[in-house]
């Protein structure tokens, strides 16, 4: 790659437009081609903003290749006195940068009217966005304030009213002064992303920057609430990742890991033990503490939470004069009493979102992104229904996964039936990550259809970048519009023109590529 530096487009046009760029070679690197968001190394990404933006958004071809080009709506903009500044992605995983052209689409001012008054309804205001917190560092060594704002700049003008960060990082510091850094002494790194995530959080820190407060800050500026999030076993993993994602709290305290029936200390820590529940909730009120609107406990791709830990086996035996590693694991009593340990971490939660809210003279939301059925919650001892009668639950998002991070239909007659009329929020999570749009609006009107108050779109940092999935997936708040959608008259998604001629070279018929 070449470093090139930004190049500046300069707009003659004033007042308002609505801008479509078409994109040419973008969606490849060194390794290959790749699809818009296939994870870290596999694809390229168009940098772009107006000159008075705060930061730049990022753009990604969903269908690749040298032969045509991908048009997509970027936004609509009022132009006066303003140039088009393109960049290429130069830190972590780099790649081309390829911008064909630009189209501008004047606007009347009824256009220009009916797009503010749209923009300002607060009922299409339903749509919920997740950042692992991770993935953008691993992907981009972010090390600028600027690089994290662009995280959060693209749900600007959108049907989005939550942003939910994960504070994983913040397990090893980052946000927060006492911990150790992610990958603090590593000098093998598992993965490229893994040293460029490190990397992230050392220099973000020596220069005195703040991640979690400066995405919350940058969300609230648009207008988004910020919710931060945590994944509930994000204690420690095996080889080759020990050293970079298991905690100090982990080592330091073995004594309170998850033990199976015959004693086997399992990776994770229990929920039996007060002291990992409070570990948990400290994590979430303290950076809650620094302005956020709530807390959201992760539970998929983490069970089990307890198994057979001494004060697990004491309080069963003196309950019901057994010894629950004598029945069948999912034997009622034992189900029943891991239910209790998690209903109990859930109270605790739900105090500590009151006592900061006291600070901050506003009451803190508490969500979760559960299990895809009612059975799978049950084993895994969430007790949602319970949840949301006694109050702690504002928002629920179920994932099409069960315990065994294996996929599951949500039952959303489960579902429907807990929530309606109380006051905690459905909101569907809406997977897989990549599909065409038409795949985006068929599960959009089957979760509205079902009772949803709003949909989740899981890492939805690696979806923003796309073309036609972002234009119909930022808008999918709107809930008639998607009830009434068709097929898009027919026309293509994305949107591609072809090539006919490039560099003075014909692209049909003969490729100009064949020779090598």
């Amino acid at each position: 790659m070449t470093e090139a530096p930004e190049v500046r487009l300069p707009v003659e046009a004033t007042g308002w437009h609505a801008i479509h760029i078409g994109i040419w070679m973008t969606g490849k690197t060194d390794s290959g081609w790749g699809r818009t968001t296939m994870g870290s190394g596999t694809v390229g990404s168009l940098k772009i903003r107006l000159s008075d933006d705060p930061c730049f958004v990022h753009f990604r071809r969903e269908a690749p290749g040298r032969g045509n080009l991908e048009e997509m709506l970027w936004k609509v903009a009022k132009l006066d006195g303003q140039d088009i500044v393109i960049a290429q992605q130069l830190e972590g995983f780099r790649g081309d940068a390829s911008l064909a052209y630009v189209r501008l689409i004047p606007l009347s001012e009824s256009e220009v009217e009916a797009w503010q008054e749209d923009r300002a309804e607060p009922s299409h205001k339903r749509l919920i966005a997740t950042n692992d917190a991770f993935g953008v560092f691993f992907r981009n060594r972010i090390t600028t304030e600027e690089g994290i704002r662009e995280q959060v700049e693209p749900y600007r003008d959108t049907d989005f009213k939550m942003l939910w960060w994960e504070i994983v990082s913040g397990m090893f510091g980052g946000w927060r002064d006492e911990g150790k850094l992610y990958a603090d002494g590593v000098e093998d790194f598992p993965r490229p992303g893994d040293y460029y995530m490190a990397e992230s959080m050392r220099i973000l820190r020596s220069r005195g920057i703040n991640p979690l407060k400066t995405a919350m800050d940058q969300a609230h500026e648009i207008g988004l609430e910020f919710h931060v999030s945590q994944r509930s076993e994000m204690f420690e993993m095996a080889p080759p990742y020990e050293e970079v994602f298991s905690t100090d709290f982990r080592r330091d305290h073995p004594e309170w890991g998850l033990r199976d029936l015959d004693g086997t200390m399992v990776t994770g820590m229990s929920y039996a033990f007060p002291e990992v529940r409070r570990y948990l909730v400290g994590l979430l009120e303290q950076a809650t503490s620094l302005g956020a609107d709530g807390a959201v406990i992760i539970y998929p791709r983490s069970a089990p939470f307890t198994l057979y830990e001494e004060p697990f086996v004491e309080a069963f035996e003196k309950r019901h004069g057994v010894d629950p590693r004598k029945l069948e694991e999912e034997d009622d009593r034992v189900v029943d009493q891991r239910t209790e340990i998690m209903t109990q971490f859930m109270r605790e939660l739900r105090a500590a979102m009151d006592r900061v809210g006291e600070k901050l003279e506003r009451r803190l939301a508490v969500s979760a992104i559960s299990f895809a059925d009612a059975s799978e919650n049950r084993l895994a001892g969430l007790d949602l229904e319970g949840w949301i009668k006694e109050g702690l639950l504002d928002h629920l998002s179920p994932y099409p996964y069960g315990r065994a991070k294996t996929e599951r239909k949500i039952e959303t007659d489960f579902f429907r039936r807990i929530t309606k009329g109380t006051a905690c929020k459905l909101y569907p999570n809406v997977m897989p990550r990549h599909m065409p749009s038409a795949e985006y609006r068929e599960k959009g009107k089957f979760y509205y259809d079902e009772g949803a108050d709003g949909l989740l779109f899981w890492d939805t940092y690696q979806r923003h970048d796309a073309s036609s999935q972002w234009e119909t997936m930022r808008r999918m708040g709107h809930v008639e519009e998607l009830l009434a959608a068709g097929d898009n008259n027919g026309e293509p998604e994305p949107k591609t023109i072809p090539l006919l001629r490039l560099g003075g070279h014909h692209m049909h018929r003969y490729s100009p590529y064949r020779g090598g």
